[in-house]
C-alpha cells in the first residue's frame, strides 16, 4: 500500500545516466584470488541494489498512480485500465469503494482492489522508469581499489542505496575496532582498571561478531525507509543469506563513495 503523503521517490538526475565511484581500501591482496573474491562480492552487492531498484520503481509507479487518482478520481486511469483488459465494472467498483471510505481517497487506498488493478497498471510503467543496468566504466587496481559504475533510473537509485549500506556499515565497524584498540593500548600500560575494560571490550566484540548481520541490515533499512513508501520488509524479501554474507564481507573493508550530486532522491 502506498501513501501519497509519503516522501516522493525520484531517480537520480531525473533518470539520466549517472556515475558512482566506489573506493575500497583493500590493501595489497596476497593472491589474485583475493581481489577476484572482493570483486565478486561487489557484483553481488550491485545485483542486490538493482533488485532494490525494481522494488523502488514499483513503489514510485504506484505512488504516482495513487496521486493521479486522488486528483482526478478513477477517470485518471480509465484508459490504461481498459487497455490492460479491465472492465468498466472493475473501474466502477474501485470508484464506489473510494467514495464509501470515510477518510476519502487520500488514505488507505487498496492497491489490490478490483483484481489488483492499481498494482497491474503501476507495474506496466516500471520498465519506463527502471533505467539502464550497471556497467563498470573504469577500474584502478591498487590500494585503494577504484571502481566507476554507470547506470540510470531506479536501478541507479537501488545501487546507491546498497553502496551507502556498505559504506555506513564499514564506518561503524571501523569505529568499533578503533574503540577496542584504544582500550587495548591502555591495558598494555599495566593499568588494572584498563585491563578489566579491555577484557570487557573483547567479550563485547566477540558477542557482536556472533550477532547476525541481518540485525544490522534491519536497523539500517528501518532508518533509511522511515516515512517512505517502501517498507524494510520489502527490501529484506529479495536478499538471500548468501547475498547478506557478501555484503558483510564488503563491510569489513573501509569503503568510500562519490555519489551523484542529487543522490538524495527523495522529496
Amino acid at each position: 500500500m502506498v501513501d501519497p503523503r509519503a516522501r516522493r521517490l525520484r531517480p537520480p538526475a531525473g533518470g539520466q545516466r549517472v556515475q558512482i565511484t566506489w573506493k575500497a581500501d583493500i590493501g595489497a591482496p596476497s593472491r589474485p584470488r583475493d581481489l577476484a573474491c572482493y570483486l565478486q562480492d561487489v557484483d553481488v552487492a550491485i545485483g542486490v541494489g538493482e533488485q532494490w531498484g525494481t522494488t523502488f520503481a514499483r513503489a514510485a509507479a504506484q505512488q504516482e498512480l495513487v496521486e493521479r487518482i486522488a486528483r482526478r478520481g478513477t477517470k485518471g486511469l480509465e484508459g490504461e485500465a481498459l487497455e490492460r483488459g479491465y472492465s468498466s465494472r472493475d473501474i466502477r467498483y474501485l470508484d464506489e469503494w473510494m467514495r464509501s471510505r470515510p477518510l476519502g481517497p487520500w488514505r488507505d487506498l487498496p492497491l489490490r482492489s478490483s483484481g489488483g488493478m492499481i498494482e497491474s497498471l503501476a507495474d506496466a510503467r516500471v520498465p519506463k522508469i527502471l533505467g539502464a543496468s550497471t556497467r563498470v566504466t573504469r577500474v584502478e587496481y591498487g590500494s585503494p581499489l577504484l571502481l566507476d559504475l554507470a547506470n540510470s533510473g531506479f536501478l541507479a537509485y537501488g545501487v546507491v542505496k546498497i553502496a551507502e549500506l556498505v559504506r555506513d556499515w564499514s564506518n561503524r565497524r571501523r569505529a568499533d575496532t578503533a574503540s577496542a584498540r584504544r582500550i587495548e593500548a591502555e591495558a598494555a600500560r599495566g593499568e588494572a582498571e584498563a585491563r578489566q575494560e579491555y577484557a570487557r571490550a573483547r567479550h563485547m566484540e566477540a558477542q557482536a561478531r556472533q550477532t547476525e548481520a541481518h540485525a544490522d541490515l534491519v536497523q539500517w533499512a528501518v532508518d533509511q525507509t522511515r516515512g517512505g513508501p517502501v517498507s524494510p520488509g520489502e527490501l529484506f524479501a529479495v536478499i538471500t543469506p548468501e547475498q547478506l554474507q557478501a555484503l558483510s564481507r564488503l563491510a569489513e573493508t573501509r569503503t568510500e563513495l562519490q555519489l551523484p550530486l542529487d543522490a538524495s532522491v527523495e522529496e
